[in-house]
């Protein structure tokens, strides 16, 4: 069966979530309790592998082999959000 879930992530910046393989990201932002979030469409039977996301505030360098998720606001500024590539 295939769902839209939410995956709550941190505002630091690297953290290691579990996804289902071939999740597909839908929205990056926050959710109506102002924690930042990525939202997946995804199939609950598929097998899981760990994702490292790197967190960036405007202006910081990148590192090479990022794909780009989506950006959301916090009280300093924007955090931008990126996959580390594999």
């Amino acid at each position: 069966m295939n769902t839209i879930k939410k995956y709550p992530i941190s505002t630091g910046c690297k953290q290691t979530i579990e996804l289902p393989l071939n999740a597909r990201i839908i929205k990056c932002g926050r959710d109506h309790l102002d924690m930042p979030c990525l939202w997946a469409s995804i199939s609950t039977t598929a097998l899981t592998e760990k994702r490292t996301l790197l967190t960036y505030k405007t202006d910081e360098p990148l590192i090479d082999r990022l794909e780009y998720i989506g950006s959301y606001r916090r009280w300093s500024g924007l955090s931008h959000v990126f996959f580390v590539s594999k």
